[in-house]
């Protein structure tokens, strides 16, 4: 909430109810005690007046009530000025002979309304820190429901790694036999046919890395995982016979950053699944940049002309809570249709 008018305007109707009910009540008591009779015109004056003092009390309590020194500077000039105006106000609506309330000058006038200044401002107060308890409180519920929605979301993200990682890579065979068998077929393929070589031992390194990440929450070295990507890249350049174009950019050193596993990898496998890269003039680009501003990745390609039926987002939803959930508010991530039947997917993350 930013100005108490925020909250009046939610609860006008009550306001409207309390006001007349006080009113009736000060005019009971006051017609009770006196057995005099208040015309109207004075009534509506007078009112019009306190409730104008009250809220804009309120409305300078609220804002400056951090700033304690400066509380009973406005609180005196608001009295001061409230006092002046309504000597002001008499006279002047008694000489329009709309009202015939002035008594001129005299320290009676001032004291009675020094003490309706004094009363309604203190009246003023209150609400004020009413309204500021009921937002920390509500604040304080917000944030024990966000805390509460992120320890869920980070024990169903550890879930959902765990089964990316199984889906990744089941290995029900023990992995060196596996990667000896490997090695065994690379070195036995590499003089006779150097391209299949090249995309064994490229899918070798991949399972590698793919065997050993760490939960989902840790991090890892970002240029071990670029090195998988230029292992998938190889494997399809070699699978096509060098007819994808996809660019790898990398400007700046990245040899310290640490980032998340799977991510970089993922979006690139989304470019080699999803999109059209067999146009050599509109080569799919992956950019990773490392500076003071933080870490920028970001990807572009065509998109295919037969979209793909798997493609449903699922694999971009995952990565963007992770993300979230890791980053918070460092985390700026988007992914969407560009112009000209293109993909860019965004990420960036703020340096600490």
């Amino acid at each position: 909430m930013q100005s108490i008018y925020s909250a009046v305007k939610k609860s006008y109707k009550t306001h409207l109810i309390v006001w007349i009910i006080f009113i009736f009540y000060e005019l009971f008591i006051t017609t009770l005690s006196f057995t005099v009779s208040i015309p109207i015109a004075v009534i509506i004056f007078y009112y019009s007046m306190n409730i104008l003092l009250f809220y804009v009390n309120a409305e300078l309590i609220y804002k400056f009530s951090k700033r304690y020194f400066l509380l009973p500077v406005i609180i005196a000039v608001e009295i001061v000025g409230y006092c002046g105006l309504i000597y002001i106000l008499e006279v002047l609506l008694t000489k329009l002979e709309i009202l015939n309330v002035s008594r001129g000058f005299s320290w009676q006038s001032i004291i009675r309304s020094l003490w309706r200044g004094i009363y309604f401002i203190g009246f003023s107060v209150g609400f004020v820190y009413i309204v500021k308890a009921l937002e920390e409180s509500k604040q304080s519920e917000r944030l024990k429901t966000e805390n509460l929605t992120n320890i869920l979301d980070n024990h169903r993200l550890e879930n959902e790694l765990v089964k990316l990682e199984n889906n990744y890579l089941r290995s029900q065979i023990n992995p060196h036999f596996l990667f000896n068998t490997l090695s065994f077929i690379y070195n036995g393929t590499r003089k006779l046919a150097p391209d299949a070589a090249s995309a064994i031992l490229s899918l070798s390194e991949m399972m590698r890395y793919a065997l050993k990440q760490p939960g989902s929450s840790e991090l890892v070295n970002l240029r071990d995982e670029v090195e998988q990507v230029e292992n998938l890249m190889n494997l399809h350049r070699l699978r096509t016979k060098n007819k994808v174009y996809v660019e790898l950019i990398i400007p700046n050193d990245i040899n310290d950053v640490k980032f998340l596993p799977l991510v970089l990898l993922t979006l690139v496998e989304n470019i080699y699944k999803h999109g059209n890269i067999s146009n050599e003039n509109y080569p799919a680009k992956i950019s990773i940049i490392n500076d003071e501003n933080g870490l920028s990745i970001s990807t572009f390609n065509l998109k295919a002309d037969t979209p793909s039926k798997s493609s449903n987002g699922v694999g971009m939803g995952n990565i963007k809570r992770r993300l979230e959930t890791f980053y918070n508010d460092r985390l700026t991530f988007i992914f969407k249709e560009g112009p000209s039947n293109t993909y860019i997917t965004e990420i960036k993350v703020k340096a600490v």
